[in-house]
């Protein structure tokens, strides 16, 4: 039963009334779904990305707390090269990612727009920015990890320091199961056409088998079905991995899950993502000890 159904509708009291949802999104919360959709546009062509929504409503006034993680990819050595082109391509793709103080614009009109359409006197944006360097990730990891890190494989592996940065920070309990759901899907999808989805999972895989000392979670487990590969009589294919424990069965485990499916040349993918966390269930037995 655990296994068939949704996780976070079975735990109403455990998990917040944000995440309450079907299979694809906050349905039942429509205006969580808007602001999710809205921070996730204000952050596009950055390397800051959207993590969690929640929002507190009062008689005149309306907050809303938005947790973002700011990915720093790009290594600080220089890109020295004896061809200009080579150089100036590199100049060039620095200046088209958006910097820090243009997506605080953005957010500035968002809440501005807000405050017109709802037609309440007060709306407050507070967002808390957690930012991730290379220097989080432990030594012996990046020694483990210097083939996908190093600048030759940069074009190949475009994925590789911001991919261990995440996967450091989720290991750790700092991130949801939406920030780890979109990584899968817009870099393993995307690179199905040149099928080097192969090598986006061998990473996965490694990067996973690396940050072992670093884990504080009870468990983790990713999911990935359906036709992302060419393969005869178009047959789908499982990809699984998981570390440590998930006691779906438990009903007062806090496990947080996200599931989300897309289209490829192939058919249809289904992403399946699940987190436990002991910090939130031994809170949870601690409150229940007082009362």
């Amino acid at each position: 039963m655990g296994h068939k159904a949704h996780p976070v509708s079975l735990r109403p009291n455990l998990v917040p009334v944000t995440r309450i949802g079907r299979w694809d999104e906050t349905r039942l919360n429509f205006v969580t779904s808007l602001l999710k959709n809205a921070l996730q546009g204000c952050c596009h062509g950055s390397d800051v990305k959207f993590d969690s929504v929640s929002i507190y409503q009062y008689h005149n006034k309306i907050i809303i707390y938005g947790l973002l993680i700011h990915f720093h990819p790009r290594s600080p050595k220089q890109f020295f090269s004896r061809r200009k082109k080579d150089v100036k391509r590199s100049q060039q793709d620095e200046k088209k990612v958006v910097s820090w103080p243009r997506l605080a614009n953005r957010l500035n009109t968002l809440t501005k727009t807000l405050q017109k359409l709802i037609g309440v006197k007060i709306v407050k944006l507070r967002i808390n920015r957690r930012l991730a360097f290379s220097r989080g990730v432990p030594k012996e990891t990046l020694k483990k990890m210097g083939f996908y890190i190093k600048p030759y494989h940069k074009k190949k592996y475009i994925y590789a320091r911001y991919g261990l940065q995440l996967l450091s920070f989720a290991l750790k309990g700092k991130v949801t199961s939406y920030t780890i759901a979109s990584f899968f899907k817009i870099h393993m999808l995307a690179l199905q056409r040149q099928q080097k989805h192969r090598d986006f999972l061998r990473f996965v895989v490694h990067a996973f088998q690396a940050l072992e000392k670093v884990t504080r979670l009870g468990g983790l487990k990713i999911k990935v079905k359906g036709r992302f590969a060419p393969r005869a009589k178009a047959r789908s294919r499982t990809w699984k991995y998981q570390v440590g424990k998930l006691p779906l069965a438990q009903f007062r485990a806090p496990i947080d899950a996200y599931y989300t499916s897309t289209q490829t040349e192939y058919g249809s993918v289904g992403l399946k993502v699940w987190l436990y966390s002991y910090k939130e269930c031994n809170e949870l037995r601690s409150i229940k000890t007082k009362c």
